[in-house]
């Protein structure tokens, strides 16, 4: 029998700061975090073989196919030794959600909680405009960008709902300091 784990997912628009919060949640409760989208750049820089084929996609503004990023997000869930993950990322859709959940249910995982990022769409765009300067991620040029935020409007903000129905939904106002944010995410969480 596998030891049991914890997930806690962040979500929220791009450029609403999930993963500078998800990474300090985990630091700060003990947990792994992972970051679908920094895992899949890095299998890329790596010139791994599927690394490479699913960043054709992200270049163009889309999604990676269900199927695939199911498979390497389990893959990376099972060989981790941490009882404990803070996502970011993932899961993006309805299909993913379902397929995810029946895989926590299947191994009697737990999904603790979703914390969601609430932020103006004008906002995620001056935050990614600044990221992008810094870090040259070219999957954020504004065609890129505008198709990525129309996409999650579209695939991934009707999971807010879902979650809520689990009784797992965390809202956050994610338009205040990164400082401000996180404590309010450790006090919704009550750690």
């Amino acid at each position: 029998m596998t030891k049991r784990k914890t997930f806690i997912i962040v979500m929220g628009p791009q450029g609403s700061g999930k993963s500078t919060q998800a990474s300090l949640l985990a630091d700060y409760i003990g947990y792994k975090f992972i970051s679908s989208g920094k895992y899949l750049r890095k299998l890329e820089r790596e010139e791994n073989p599927i690394g490479l084929k699913l960043s054709e996609f992200w270049k163009r503004g889309e999604f990676v196919p269900d199927d695939v990023i199911n498979d390497v997000m389990f893959s990376l869930f099972e060989k981790e030794e941490s009882s404990g993950f803070v996502i970011d990322g993932y899961p993006r859709n309805h299909s993913q959600l379902k397929t995810f959940l029946s895989y926590l249910n299947i191994n009697n995982w737990e999904l603790r909680a979703v914390i969601y990022l609430e932020i103006s769409e004008a906002e995620c765009l001056v935050r990614i405009s600044n990221r992008a300067k810094i870090e040259m991620r070219i999957d954020e040029s504004i065609e890129s960008v505008k198709k990525r935020l129309s996409l999650y409007h579209e695939e991934t903000e009707p999971l807010v709902a879902e979650y809520n129905s689990l009784g797992v939904l965390k809202k956050i106002d994610a338009e205040r300091t990164i400082e401000e944010i996180q404590q309010n995410i450790q006090f919704a969480l009550g750690v």
